[in-house]
């Protein structure tokens, strides 16, 4: 019998994307949100259960996905239709501090379908919680967006980044999955 499955969209919310207060890669975060677009609707059309993760920042050295402000919205291509869950979270790991287990137990939940925003925080941390907790985790890379940064004086562009969140989760924590496999996941 195959595992029961979930769609989980980690924190894809406008302050990412252009005029947003973080914005991360324009060609990683629209790929992202289309892909994301696209399994959605799989997801949607087959009664998989989807779950949508929205950060509210209370950290004052993080100034964006703040509560009441327009970029803590999750993307209006993804909005929420009645029957999804929609879990606000305040740590990286989507697990820690919610109901996120909870709901994914309570309905059986064993394999998840998984992308979101920012691969080096909030990916990196659910997918490993995920894995640690016993779920099977399906991550598909053309569904994860990043950003570049500078790191002990070494400057990292966003595609590095990316890989560099990715590959450790895909050594150890989550089998690294097309869209196309996703989408036959979710049906």
């Amino acid at each position: 019998m195959e595992p029961r499955t979930a769609l989980l969209l980690i924190d894809i919310q406008l302050d990412y994307f252009e005029g947003g207060a973080f914005p991360l890669d324009p060609v990683q975060r629209e790929r992202a949100v289309d892909t994301a677009a696209r399994l959605l609707e799989v997801a949607r059309q087959s009664g998989t259960r989807v779950i949508h993760m929205q950060h509210e920042s209370t950290l004052p050295i993080a100034p964006f996905l703040r509560k009441g402000t327009p970029g803590r919205q999750i993307h209006p291509r993804l909005t929420p239709v009645d029957g999804e869950a929609v879990i606000s979270k305040t740590y990286p790991n989507s697990f820690r501090q919610t109901n996120l287990e909870q709901i994914l137990r309570d309905a059986g939940i064993e394999r998840l379908v998984v992308g979101g925003m920012i691969a080096w925080m909030c990916v990196q941390s659910t997918v490993r919680a995920a894995s640690d907790l016993g779920f099977e985790v399906h991550l598909v890379a053309d569904m994860v967006a990043s950003r570049g940064f500078t790191s002990r004086g070494l400057p990292l562009d966003a595609d590095c980044t990316l890989a560099t969140a990715l590959y450790p989760l895909f050594w150890r924590f989550a089998k690294e999955t097309s869209p196309e496999e996703a989408a036959v996941l979710l049906r």
